[in-house]
């Protein structure tokens, strides 16, 4: 005799050729749940991308702003050849397609009122950036045309931290925004902020 209960048995329970009961998915049910998985690890996999990309280029606009900081410590701190504590430090960005993906760190050799990069007589060192990204826009914001600078040049002087910013052309600003982009993204952005008053900000 059948008992109720067994009348409530899950659909998926099939009888075998042996008699016993055996539990199972159908293909229909294999394919749905795939499926799922492999959209589900897609999205993870891309977000993971991203929000790698992001850390990274982040960590550039630090680097960068760090080492900004460092050439106006050094001014304040390092005496000159000369007598007086007039030398100043700096560092150069340009937009040149050879030049995008570096910058230069520099001393003024004293040569012009408004100290430029001048080189290759005043460099120190040339950092490169990560591979991955570029400087694809320096705004000088009070300028005329605030962006599209070809260059800049950034330098700091004793016994003040305030900064000199002045591009290529010789015009002088208040502030200067160097802005970096992943080369696969440019839409993404960061930007490095220095004010005359010396403040270096990274948004």
């Amino acid at each position: 005799m059948i008992s109720p209960q067994s009348r409530l048995l899950p659909h998926c329970l099939k009888r075998s050729s042996s008699g016993s009961l055996q539990s199972g998915f159908s293909l229909i049910e294999v394919i749905v749940t795939v499926s799922i998985i492999t959209i589900l690890t897609a999205l993870v996999m891309f977000r993971y991308g991203s929000f790698n990309s992001a850390v990274l280029l982040k960590n550039q606009a630090f680097e960068i702003a760090l080492d900004i900081r460092e050439a106006q410590v050094f001014a304040i701190s390092v005496r000159g050849n000369t007598s007086q504590f007039r030398e100043e430090y700096g560092v150069y960005f340009s937009l040149a397609a050879n030049e995008n993906k570096q910058y230069v760190f520099w001393q003024d050799d004293g040569t012009t009122f408004n100290p430029r990069y001048d080189p290759p007589f005043e460099e120190i060192n040339t950092i490169t950036l990560d591979n991955r990204f570029s400087v694809v826009d320096i705004c000088l914001n009070d300028a005329p045309t605030p962006c599209n600078t070809d260059a800049v040049s950034i330098s700091f002087a004793r016994p003040n931290f305030d900064a000199t910013i002045v591009s290529d052309t010789g015009f002088v600003a208040q502030t200067a925004q160097i802005i970096i982009a992943p080369d696969n993204d440019l839409s993404f952005t960061r930007s490095i902020y220095i004010t005359s008053t010396g403040q270096i900000t990274v948004e």
